[in-house]
């Protein structure tokens, strides 16, 4: 940034590039409105979620300690957002803080977390690693997870 225009109201440099930002200013009247009858994030998040289409099926691999649930979906574009790739990756292990739930957005870098829950709310809220089920249950039990961190992605994203 130049000097120019780090300039503040007087013409004078600032001390701090972010004085402004973080000064009071008594702007009352200013407010954020959509147009009227425009959809609202929540509205355009759930459409983008519903025409989502399935890239990576669900994978499920299971070790000694724990297992891990993923699914990628692509979220369609919109006039907003254009189309975005999203993965969900879910790791349940027998000890409850080392359970996590990520949200990954795919970006020319690769893949960065945009999301991410608690082990301890992941471990609850997925079937224990010690159940007699197959993978198949397993996953099936992990779906309601699974949706609701795509949901908060299209939240997010949108």
């Amino acid at each position: 940034m130049t000097q120019q225009q780090r300039k503040g109201q007087a013409g004078e440099p600032t001390k701090n590039p972010g004085e402004f930002a973080h000064a009071r200013h008594d702007d009352a009247n200013i407010g954020l409105t959509l147009p009227s009858g425009a959809p609202s994030v929540a509205d355009r998040a759930a459409a983008r979620l519903e025409r989502a289409e399935v890239l990576l099926p669900t994978r499920i691999s299971v070790t000694r300690d724990d297992y891990y649930v993923e699914r990628v979906v692509a979220l369609p574009a919109t006039d907003e957002a254009p189309e975005q790739k999203v993965r969900v990756k879910i790791r349940h292990n027998s000890y409850d803080f080392q359970s996590s739930a990520t949200t990954e957005l795919m970006t020319p870098n690769g893949w960065e977390r945009i999301d991410s829950l608690s082990g301890k709310d992941v471990h609850k809220r997925t079937p224990s690693l010690h159940r007699n089920l197959d993978d198949a249950d397993r996953a099936a039990q992990c779906g309601e997870l699974l949706q609701e961190q795509f949901a908060t992605a299209a939240t997010l994203l949108s």
